[in-house]
């Protein structure tokens, strides 16, 4: 394209012979390639845009923000998204100058740092030592990445971890460990993550070396929902010994809607109470044979459950 390349000379010749008019997009190219010429011959044809200069920033072109601070003088249209967009670019000098030139920042700078891999490099360790606040939501984001190199960067730092239980929530095993090794706090939403990508290797290990604080009765129906008995039964032993009853008929209720026989014939052995949940979620959910089984084992029943049965016995 020709803004990257500087070519005033073709963009001049455009303009005047040809009516050419140049777009947003030749703004912010020339910005990013830091052809401060045509930027100059640009800004007196159309309106400057934020998106121009945040490609400067984004491509760490000193030069073209260095004509845009000269240009607006005293209103320069800093803002924390320009130095967001800097430390995306991990250049160190561009983030000291922007900071001389009183650009502030926000909590965006250490996310975009920390997305793009400058946590460990000279850049983000200046910012943050000059007070770069890093929000609960950066924190999480490199926990779900299971980035623990980037967590155990800033533990050594002595940050302070705003929220570690939305951590727990999103992290895998491995950075589950790390998180329990240096006594994160957490809460049920740890278990409630593993259920859901199926670590069953993860759920017994929160069962055993977390415990109650990883554990509730969501937990509980969750694994019944998902007919995950390898992980049902050790969670609901565990809210068993700590008084929380397991929410036997929840879970018995969760196992039918689902279809999971086997996780009700468990439920059942292990002395799991029913009502007659069990019987209506079974037939609104088509489950014909959970519901007959139901029944023959005598669980609390509706009338519409039987008629149901009828019907069904009639078409068989």
């Amino acid at each position: 394209m020709l803004a990257d390349r500087g070519r005033l000379d073709v963009l001049q010749w455009g303009t005047d012979t040809h009516g050419f008019r140049p777009s947003a997009e030749v703004a912010m190219t020339a910005a990013r390639s830091g052809q401060v010429q045509v930027l100059q011959w640009l800004h007196e044809l159309m309106p400057w845009s934020a998106e121009t200069t945040h490609n400067a920033a984004r491509r760490g072109q000193r030069a073209s923000l260095e004509w845009l601070e000269d240009v607006f003088e005293d209103a320069t249209p800093w803002d924390a998204s320009i130095f967001a967009h800097a430390a995306e670019s991990g250049d160190l000098a561009l983030l000291h100058w922007l900071r001389e030139h009183e650009c502030p920042w926000d909590e965006r700078a250490s996310r975009q740092a920390a997305v793009n891999g400058h946590v460990q490099d000279e850049a983000f360790e200046w910012a943050y030592g000059h007070g770069l606040p890093v929000a609960a939501k950066t924190e999480a984001d490199m926990a779900e990445r299971g980035d623990v190199a980037r967590l155990k960067w800033l533990r050594a730092r002595g940050h302070a971890f705003q929220s570690p239980p939305d951590m727990w929530a999103v992290a895998d095993f491995g950075t589950m460990r790390w998180l329990q090794q240096h006594r994160f706090p957490c809460d049920e939403r740890a278990m409630a993550a593993a259920l859901e990508r199926g670590d069953a290797d993860a759920v017994r290990w929160l069962v055993h070396e977390v415990g109650h604080a990883a554990c509730d009765h969501h937990a509980c129906i969750a694994a019944a929902s998902a007919g995950d008995l390898a992980s049902l039964a050790p969670l609901h032993a565990a809210c068993r010994a700590t008084g929380g009853g397991g929410h036997d008929a929840d879970v018995c209720a969760a196992a039918a809607a689902g279809g999971h026989m086997d996780v009700l014939r468990w439920a059942r052995g292990a002395g799991c109470a029913w009502d007659e949940r069990v019987c209506a979620q079974a037939r609104a959910n088509g489950h014909l044979e959970v519901l007959r089984w139901a029944v023959s084992q005598r669980c609390p029943c509706d009338v519409a459950e039987l008629v149901y049965m009828m019907q069904h016995q009639r078409l068989s």
